[in-house]
């Protein structure tokens, strides 16, 4: 769900947006199609839109079989997901964030910037892809993809443990305290999201069935601090790999809870 030092991805929605709003039409295979939706598009930079453009183009033409670079573009520019900067968070997914890092609930914006841009290269919620800027074009293209393959999982929802019982919506702390980290069910996310990278650079898909992955999984596992037994998750990640149509027409349901504004029903 974040990208962090290898990647890390978050996403966010917000209360009564739908999450999935499905593709516009798409008909360039010519990578000229450089439009993006933002999460707040009053507030961009030149600077911004150029460096996510970068990273599109790159995606765009990588050339593989199996169309992990094109497809992941493609997911962008017809609207399933919407870009912007980690400056940009909706007040919703800034909670989320203050959770995931665990700070106080009152903790400044700010304040927790400062904390968060240290650490990760992306996060996701819903459909929203937030971005930290400054790194090579390389690196936010890997992130864009990672983040995508997180979005069309909804790792968000798979990442915690399972909430027991009805909330009180109004009851805001509550809801927060409700969000608990599970490691095996985070490591599984973000595994198949750092794997995929080894394939946008050039293993091939499978690569998990030829090879042991050891030590990726290893290094993804003491990244993030997930207490887990890495030889128990096969080499080969389940889950949605490829953001093509037949992707997105697999993404499983939404988790749907009517009393969280972070787990909204579509």
């Amino acid at each position: 769900m974040i990208r962090v030092g290898l990647a890390v991805v978050l996403c966010a929605l917000v209360a009564g947006c739908a999450d999935d709003p499905g593709p516009e039409p798409f008909d360039d295979m010519g990578c000229t199609n450089l439009a993006f939706n933002q999460v707040d598009g009053a507030n961009t930079s030149v600077a911004f839109e150029a460096e996510v453009e970068a990273a599109l183009r790159m995606l765009c033409q990588t050339s593989s079989e199996h169309g992990l670079g094109y497809e992941s573009y493609k997911s962008i520019v017809t609207g399933r997901v919407l870009i912007d900067t980690i400056e940009d968070l909706t007040d919703l997914d800034f909670q989320t964030v203050l959770v995931f890092w665990e700070l106080a609930a009152d903790t400044p914006r700010d304040e927790a910037m400062a904390i968060i841009e240290q650490d990760i290269l992306g996060y996701m919620w819903g459909n929203r892809i937030y971005i930290v800027l400054g790194d090579s074009t390389e690196v936010l293209a890997a992130t864009l993809m990672h983040e995508v393959n997180h979005v069309l999982n909804r790792s968000d929802e798979n990442y915690y443990l399972p909430i027991d019982g009805m909330l009180d919506p109004a009851e805001e702390t509550q809801i927060l305290n409700a969000l608990s980290v599970d490691d095996g069910a985070g490591f599984r996310e973000e595994y198949r999201a750092f794997y995929l990278e080894e394939v946008l650079a050039g293993a091939p898909l499978d690569v998990g069935q030829q090879q042991s992955m050891r030590s990726l999984k290893q290094e993804i596992a003491n990244l993030y601090g997930f207490a887990v037994d890495v030889d128990e998750f096969p080499d080969m990640p389940g889950g949605l790999l490829i953001p093509d149509d037949d992707g997105w027409a697999a993404r499983p349901p939404s988790l749907c809870r009517p009393d969280l504004t972070y787990f909204p029903c579509e």
